[in-house]
C-alpha cells in the first residue's frame, strides 16, 4: 500500500498519512520539533540510555531546507558552539529525586531547556548567529512509550532560518 503526505495543520509540513496516533512515539511525534515554521534543521542531544552531552548528535534536517541546514551545521562546528552548549549544560544543578539521592535526567533536561534559551542561547544568537541569518533555540522532545520508560525525553538544538517569514507558508 501506497503512502501519501498530508500536511500538518497551518506549518504545511508533509507528514505520513499512516501515523499512528493511538500513542505516542518516535516516529509519530517527529512533527512536534519542527512545528515552529522557522526550523531548518535541529542536533539531537544522545540521552538513551543516559545523557551523552560530548556524544554524538545526530543531525536532522527539514526536507526542502537541506542546504540551510548544512550552513548552521558548519557555523555550529566553525564556532565551537558544542563545546559551549555542553559547558552551559553542565553548568546548572541536576535535578534530583529521592531526597536528592538519585540525579533525575529528564527533570533537568526540562528545567535546564528554557534557562538555557534565556541564557546561552539567546548570547550565541545576539553576538554570533543573528548576522549570518539564522538563529538557534533548545527544544524538549519528548513521546511516551506504551511499553518499558513511560517517557522519552530527548534535548534537542534547532535551528532556525530569520528569512522565513512566520506570516507566510511555504508557499
Amino acid at each position: 500500500m501506497e503512502e501519501t503526505n498530508q500536511p500538518l495543520g497551518e506549518s504545511g509540513r508533509d507528514e505520513p498519512a499512516s501515523r499512528k496516533l493511538h500513542f505516542s512515539s518516535r516516529e509519530n511525534s517527529e512533527f512536534k520539533w519542527k512545528h515552529d515554521k522557522t526550523v531548518i534543521g535541529a542536533l539531537e542531544v544522545p540521552s538513551e540510555p543516559v545523557l551523552q552531552l560530548t556524544g554524538h548528535y545526530k543531525e536532522h534536517s527539514v526536507m526542502g531546507y537541506e542546504e540551510d541546514c548544512q550552513k548552521c551545521l558548519q557555523l555550529w562546528k566553525d564556532l565551537k558552539l558544542k563545546e559551549s552548549f555542553v559547558k552551559a549544560f553542565e553548568g546548572l544543578p541536576v535535578e534530583t529525586k529521592c531526597c536528592g539521592l538519585i540525579n533525575d535526567m529528564d527533570s533537568t533536561i526540562k528545567h535546564h531547556v528554557p534557562i538555557l534559551n534565556h541564557g546561552w542561547a539567546k548570547q550565541v544568537n545576539d553576538e554570533l548567529l543573528s548576522k549570518e541569518g539564522y538563529c538557534l533555540s533548545l527544544y524538549v522532545w519528548s513521546w511516551s512509550n506504551p511499553t518499558g520508560k513511560a517517557e522519552t525525553v530527548i534535548p534537542m538544538i534547532r535551528f532556525h532560518s530569520l528569512q522565513i517569514s512566520i506570516g507566510k507558508g511555504r508557499g
